[in-house]
């Protein structure tokens, strides 16, 4: 199932004016309405990696269209695929930093056992030698 994200068209209502969105040539949804006073809006669930959609707006006189391609759109020319790849680079990295510093922590303090055992052992010596000089 491809992810789907939602787009929404609008256009100042008009006279005799109809607002749609189409997808290869075919008309998906339509709307219009007799109160001129109304903003037309148009909501729609697009797919990703589809065909481009089109907003057309439509009046006796004229009509105006704005095509979307939902890559470009909604989710910004980068795919899932490589979201989910950033991710896991970056959850790799964040458990290989945390290791380091586990790993460093645990070195800091048997280096700091190993020297408080010499200096205990220095001071020991020292105290039997000044006791033995007495």
């Amino acid at each position: 199932m491809n992810p789907t994200c939602s787009v929404l068209c609008s256009v100042q209502n008009g006279r005799e004016v109809t607002l749609s969105w189409e997808r290869e040539g075919k008309t998906l949804n339509q709307t219009s309405s007799p109160d001129l006073s109304t903003l037309l809006s148009l909501p729609l669930e697009i797919e990703y990696n589809s065909a481009p959609y089109s907003c057309v707006v439509n009046n006796p006189g004229s009509n105006q269209t704005v095509t979307i391609k939902a890559e470009e759109y909604c989710f910004g020319n980068c795919t899932r695929d490589v979201v989910g790849y950033i991710m896991f680079v970056l959850r790799l990295v964040e458990f290989v930093l945390v290791t380091l510093a586990v790993g460093l922590l645990l070195h800091m303090y048997r280096v700091g056992r190993v020297l408080t055992q010499h200096s205990t052992e220095r001071r020991r010596r020292r105290y039997q030698e000044t006791d033995t000089a007495l």
